[in-house]
């Protein structure tokens, strides 16, 4: 119970009227009767305009008493007095040692920050982890075998694990002098055009190749029929087929919002929970939404109060859902391979195929566009 809430215990008399005139103004919690006596909350907020209703209506009131996690603590602090946040403090500072708060990551000039980041994720590191979770050393070795780095160092000071790295560096008209390798196609695709600057051509116009396959040889043949080593060199050009599909089946199943829903919160330091409502969702089928809210300043107190709404939903079979849909999947799965060559200025060729086999139909879209399959 988060909010400030407020029991009123009342004489069982009258009480289906009472309770009607209360509903009329604000929502009614923990309604309980034992004995002569009927028990219920509302909103601390609303407490002075329930009294009066009560007053209204000669009820006769038992007990009030003020309940809710912060009234406990505005109480408790007043009371307390500086005792209270002198020990949160101290306890924040012990408890904050062990957590990293900063991510900071040095080096980087042509290596995408986000594959050391995603590497560090998939390590369980992340802003207000454990320090205890980090394996340095771990982490290093797999930052170092990314294409583009030549040395990587992880450390963790005070609470910022810090990432520093070294790119390789390349000058191939350098480096293996007596052993260039041959020129391999970036793309699949039909070849349209061979220009050949150094090295010696492996494919012809009009073959079809496949991502790898060598296209230009690094050497060339002298007029003494000797084979000398050369830095390959080529402009080659191939129509490249982009697809995407989308696989649809004869019946579907919707989940459709039935209106009701369920509402669970709990309060995290750090990682913890220090609070839970103890409720559980009993729906079969939902959807989630979770909203995060700070209590305080995150930098000094870092209490999340989570919200987690589930939305309940019932599943309804739909059949000959492919035929009905039939268009709109097309134009689906045409704007999904069309964002595929959303840089091409043109688009050469487009085209469609469905197959079906026991009762899953398979839309395959496909764009044609020319480019450069060399790297």
């Amino acid at each position: 119970m988060i909010k400030g809430m407020q029991k009123f215990v009342l004489k069982n008399l009258n009480r289906e009227k009472i309770l009607k005139e209360i509903v009329k103004i604000t929502q009614i919690n923990n309604i309980k009767i034992d004995g002569d006596s009927v028990s219920f909350c509302v909103a601390q907020k609303d407490a002075k305009k329930v009294k009066k209703i009560l007053d209204k209506k000669g009820a006769k009131i038992k007990e009030t008493t003020k309940r809710g996690l912060v009234f406990f603590l505005k109480t408790n602090v007043l009371k307390i007095g500086i005792v209270v946040p002198v020990l949160l403090f101290v306890a924040f500072f012990l408890i904050s040692g062990d957590y990293i708060f900063n991510l900071q990551i040095n080096g980087l000039e042509r290596v995408d920050k986000n594959e050391i980041i995603a590497i560090l994720g998939e390590n369980g590191i992340s802003r207000n982890c454990c320090k205890a979770n980090v394996n340095t050393k771990e982490i290093e070795k797999q930052i170092q075998k990314l294409q583009g780095i030549s040395f990587a160092s992880v450390i963790v000071k005070g609470n910022t694990l810090i990432v520093n790295v070294k790119e390789q560096v390349y000058n191939p008209e350098y480096m293996d002098k007596d052993n260039f390798a041959p020129i391999v196609a970036r793309h699949g695709g039909i070849i349209t055009h061979i220009e050949v600057v150094q090295g010696t051509a492996l494919v012809k116009v009009g073959q079809t190749v496949l991502e790898g396959q060598q296209l230009v040889a690094p050497y060339t043949i002298n007029t003494d029929g000797k084979k000398l080593n050369v830095l390959p060199m080529a402009d080659i050009k191939a129509d490249v087929f982009y697809s995407n599909s989308i696989s649809v089946a004869d019946k579907h199943i919707k989940m459709e919002d039935t209106g009701e829903i369920f509402v669970k919160k709990q309060i995290f330091w750090g990682d913890n929970i220090i609070f839970d409502d103890g409720s559980t969702c009993t729906y079969q089928h939902f959807a989630v939404h979770e909203d995060r809210q700070f209590l305080a300043n995150k930098n000094c107190l870092p209490l999340v109060l989570v919200t987690t709404i589930y939305f309940q939903q019932s599943p309804k079979e739909i059949n000959n859902y492919f035929d009905l849909n039939k268009q709109s999947i097309i134009n689906d799965c045409a704007e999904k391979t069309r964002q595929l060559v959303a840089s091409y200025a043109i688009i050469k060729d487009e085209y469609y195929e469905i197959t079906s086999v026991a009762g899953i139909n398979r839309v395959t879209y496909t764009c044609v566009v020319s480019e450069s399959i060399v790297p």
